[in-house]
């Protein structure tokens, strides 16, 4: 059957009468059918919404061409500014250090050596003592206490200067030993001073072995040689320390001050003033 018209098409079309004219190719009702259900079955399209969300991404933007670093003249930049701040740091802390170096005192501690140096260095603080002397050694003789250093020590005395003398080896103290003597024979003297003047005296009897002097809080010495019972005749070999440290200074002054005066007990009291009443 050949269509005329689209009237004639439209009419057949329901009949079920195969469509042929128009180049369509002869396909019966059923299989449009078909089809269409077929094509039921995909999904619609849809266009784009326009929620952002769903925006297509916006394209790349392309960056210029870096331009190549110059690192010589970058060096240079880098220095002019960095210098300036590094120099005016290193004068701070240069200023800090030497302030700081300014506050701590250079503390002196020199070996002392043989008789002769300790002996010097008793004269030294005989002739510039200021405010107090400490004079500690077990065996105070006549020939270690000469009348040199006796004169000394009563001129401190009369210009008010504090003398303190610890003496007194610990076995001597209780047992009354006369054949030492020799010993102890500048402690009539001594005692001498102590009554002559009480207020700026200290003899103390401490039992003891220790050898150290302390001028005022400006050095101290420690040593071996026995500096208020001999000279320096001998030349056996000695040594010792001299500081200014005011911390050693100070622990000297205070082991002087603390230690008890081992006369005072009347036990040995009694015992030495009897052996020293012979003298």
């Amino acid at each position: 059957m050949v269509v005329q018209n689209s009237a004639d098409r439209n009419a057949l079309s329901c009949s079920g009468e195969p469509l042929i004219g128009l180049g369509i190719p002869e396909v019966s009702i059923s299989t449009i059918h078909l089809m269409h259900v077929q094509l039921s079955l995909f999904p619609e399209f849809e266009q784009p919404s326009p929620n952002p969300r769903h925006r297509q991404p916006a394209p790349t933007r392309r960056h210029p061409t870096p331009t190549p670093i110059n690192l010589a003249q970058l060096r240079k930049e880098i220095q002019a500014i960095a210098t300036p701040m590094i120099e005016t740091a290193v004068r701070d802390s240069y200023a800090q250090i030497n302030r700081l170096l300014h506050s701590i005192h250079p503390y002196e501690y020199e070996l002392i050596y043989d008789r002769t140096g300790s002996r010097s260095v008793l004269t030294e603080a005989l002739k510039t003592a200021q405010q107090q002397l400490i004079l500690v050694c077990p065996w105070p003789t006549t020939a270690g206490m000469t009348n040199s250093v006796f004169s000394q020590l009563e001129y401190l005395l009369e210009k008010g200067v504090c003398v303190k003398i610890g003496w007194g080896r610990l076995d001597d103290l209780p047992q009354g030993k006369t054949d030492r003597n020799f010993w102890y024979g500048a402690l009539p003297q001594l005692r001498q001073l102590q009554r002559n003047y009480p207020e700026n005296f200290q003899l103390k009897a401490l039992g003891t072995h220790e050898k150290y002097l302390v001028c005022d809080r400006k050095f101290a010495m420690l040593i071996s040689h026995n500096f208020l019972t001999s000279g320096v005749r001998s030349a056996e070999r000695e040594i010792g320390l001299r500081t200014t440290d005011p911390r050693l200074i100070q622990d000297l002054i205070n082991r002087f001050d603390s230690a008890e005066n081992l006369e005072a007990d009347s036990t040995c009291r009694g015992r030495i003033g009897w052996q020293f009443s012979s003298f």
